[in-house]
């Protein structure tokens, strides 16, 4: 069964800092099966988006989606969508539950969940709808939405584009700590709602990079040439697991609810080979073969933000009536309306202390009929890699992408 979601001080006294330990100790979290079985089978969605998405990329690219942030956007649309709209949605997504009020209710459950893991880890998943100005939306729409996705509700006059634009994006700047400052491209009169999800991820490592022990290093680009980048270092018991294709270690911050899981092909193997035999079950058989290891880590920072449409990804997935003359979002409100675009945007660094994420995804909707032990094990990461940021209990992934070259 697949299913969406994919799916994120100094104390003044030692007394304060003792409370601080207590609260943010690590709790284990527990949900309940019918979340789980989302959480499980939502990541093989996320790992088809992510490959399909590569394929409309060009070559040798850097790509990072969050498959979080897309299943939100879409599962506020989904709840809007009949006939086959739904139906496709619903294949795609991995929706496996009739009942809309338990794939919400699961939904939400993950979401907050995903929020109060870890208190060290600076932690936000926003939802807004903006709809245009004497539109009739359907009440059951909007209220299934905010009680389940918590989602902000608004009216905009869209003849005022440039206002209406300026007003969303800045709400997105916003739930992102202004790493995703735009979303929205353009507002017209065809357009009649944006529905928006943002998430922002900001954790520092639970054992940390020195600056003084990051230095130039040469890193391998797959055209057979070198670049030299700074890379990070340091030793620490991680877990680490070694597989025919490949090795990978886990990284984690705060209280370690939440690690990067960093995948680098062995000898002779390229990261499109990695990406392009991953599933949940290949996924699942590296997390399990895991162990505890000192390990030498030699990680190359990078930054990048990435900018995609994925009308066509989500088509080759199997989304294809929704941005159609075909569409049914009879659900939303009167009118034949259709998905115009779904635009992602995300922004990812690293550093010796830890790393930021930030995505947000747009859903525009528009009127058809307007328009341990031993020596340490050295982990270089010297060539092209893939990367996660996930959740361990809920097994949620809320990033993940590929690097091709980190100085790019």
């Amino acid at each position: 069964m697949r299913a969406l979601i994919i799916l994120t001080i100094f104390s003044l006294a030692v007394t304060s800092c003792h409370k601080e330990e207590i609260s943010n100790k690590y709790e284990p979290i527990i949900l309940d099966l019918k979340s789980q079985a989302l959480v499980e089978s939502s990541n093989q969605f996320g790992f088809d988006l992510f490959k399909s998405t590569i394929k409309n990329s060009e070559e040798f690219q850097n790509i990072m989606i969050s498959p979080l942030s897309v299943s939100q956007a879409l599962g506020m649309t989904w709840n809007g969508a009949s006939g086959a709209t739904r139906d496709e949605m619903t294949n795609m997504l991995g929706f496996d539950i009739a009942n809309a009020g338990e794939l919400n209710e699961a939904n939400q459950s993950i979401r907050q969940a995903l929020l109060s893991a870890d208190r060290k880890v600076d932690m936000n998943i926003a939802n807004s709808i903006w709809y245009r100005q004497g539109y009739s939306v359907n009440p059951e729409f909007i209220k299934t939405n905010e009680d389940f996705y918590n989602a902000v509700v608004e009216s905009l006059d869209f003849s005022q584009g440039e206002e209406s634009k300026r007003i969303i994006n800045q709400w997105v700047s916003d739930q992102t700590k202004g790493r995703i400052p735009e979303i929205v491209e353009g507002v017209s009169g065809d357009h009649v709602m944006f529905l928006i999800n943002a998430v922002y991820f900001k954790g520092k490592w639970k054992y940390k990079f020195q600056k003084e022990d990051t230095g130039d290093e040469k890193f391998y680009l797959e055209n057979g040439t070198s670049i030299t980048t700074k890379t990070m270092k340091q030793s620490a018991d991680l877990l680490h697991f070694y597989a025919d294709d490949c090795s990978g270690i886990a990284m984690p911050y705060g209280n370690g609810h939440f690690e990067m899981v960093v995948i680098v092909p062995n000898e002779g193997i390229d990261v499109s080979s990695i990406v392009g035999n991953l599933d949940d079950q290949k996924w699942n058989d590296y997390l399990n073969s895991f162990t505890e290891k000192g390990v030498e880590v030699w990680l190359p920072g990078f930054t990048f933000e990435c900018k995609q449409k994925l009308n066509e990804p989500l088509k080759a997935l199997g989304m294809k009536t929704a941005f159609s003359f075909g569409a049914d979002l009879s659900k939303i409100g009167p009118g034949k309306l259709l998905i115009s675009k779904v635009q992602h945007n995300t922004f990812v660094e690293v550093n010796e202390e830890g790393s930021e994420a930030a995505a947000a995804t747009s859903v525009e909707v528009v009127n058809t009929s307007i328009g341990g032990g031993g020596s340490p094990l050295l982990f270089k990461v010297d060539r092209p890699f893939v990367f996660a940021i996930r959740e361990k209990d809920t097994g949620a992934i809320l990033f993940m992408g590929q690097v091709y070259n980190p100085v790019n």
